[in-house]
């Protein structure tokens, strides 16, 4: 299943979840005069839609505004779903920077899986996964970053797991070494 339908149906079924109706207003037929429904006027539909064509491009720096002015998680995974409809070099710079901006743990997580969604770009991605390497970050952002790179199956991916083989974790170290067995050529 594509990642931006699996986020985009979380965030459908949590905000369905949360969902209050509105309080009942009693009122009394004597005082209410009967209402009765007016029926849409009927228009004709527009020409149907080609489903070959793309959508436009969407715009990267608005998208990028609108995660960062926001601390809504659900506004946040939202513009991550809008990811493959940018342009994939601009898509994966975002990516980055917002990577560098962001605190959570979680979030880095997913912005990284978003990487999943963007075509091609192999030599950007190695560029973001490795950011995502390195010991300063939590170490389930380095897993989730070797997971990506196995994923990536690319021949650079082992040398760059290779470089961090000396990491402080033990658990990141048999990572990478299992990461770099099913990476190597049999």
């Amino acid at each position: 299943m594509n990642r931006p339908w699996i986020v985009l149906t979380s965030l459908l079924i949590l905000t369905g979840c949360s969902r209050q109706e509105p309080p009942a207003v009693e009122s009394s037929p004597a005082t209410t005069p009967a209402l009765t429904p007016t029926p849409a006027p009927v228009t004709p539909t527009a020409t149907p839609t080609n489903p070959a064509a793309k959508p436009p491009p969407v715009e990267i720096g608005t998208l990028e505004q609108e995660y960062v002015r926001t601390d809504d998680i659900y506004t946040k995974l939202t513009v991550l779903t809008q990811i493959p409809d940018a342009d994939p070099a601009a898509a994966l710079g975002m990516l980055t920077r917002l990577f560098e901006q962001e605190d959570d743990p979680e979030l880095r997580e997913e912005l990284l899986q978003s990487i999943h969604d963007i075509e091609g770009q192999s030599q950007a991605k190695l560029d973001f996964l490795t950011i995502a390497l390195q010991p300063i970050q939590p170490e389930t952002v380095r897993l989730t970053a070797i997971d990506l790179l196995v994923s990536l199956d690319h021949p650079d991916a082992i040398p760059i797991l290779q470089n961090f083989l000396a990491d402080p974790s033990p658990d990141i170290r048999q990572a990478i070494a299992d990461a770099v067995e099913q990476l190597s050529p049999r």
